[in-house]
């Protein structure tokens, strides 16, 4: 278990504007101090998405995570609108 870490959590945000769809990652720890990626997604302007939590083994591992799912977004056409985080 590690010591809660709240200046090194983050939010990203993309957005594919000709699907109207978005993805989101926002890095965290949970209860137990363990770090987690929390995926959200789903189409804009809409009240329904699906949302999955990705436990890391680390906070290290949990950054080099959110680095693959950047370029993945990015390839898929999506667009950056916030990232506060690890990742620009």
């Amino acid at each position: 278990m590690e010591n809660f870490d709240k200046k090194n959590w983050f939010n990203n945000r993309w957005e594919n504007p000709d699907k109207k769809r978005y993805y989101q990652t926002i890095l965290q720890q949970n209860l137990f101090g363990d770090w987690e990626i929390v995926k959200v997604w789903g189409r804009i302007n809409s009240n329904l998405g699906r949302h999955m939590v990705e436990p890391c083994d680390s906070y290290k591992s949990a950054i080099s995570r959110l680095e693959q799912i950047n370029k993945l977004r990015v390839k898929r056409g999506y667009t950056a609108i916030i990232s506060n985080g690890a990742i620009h």
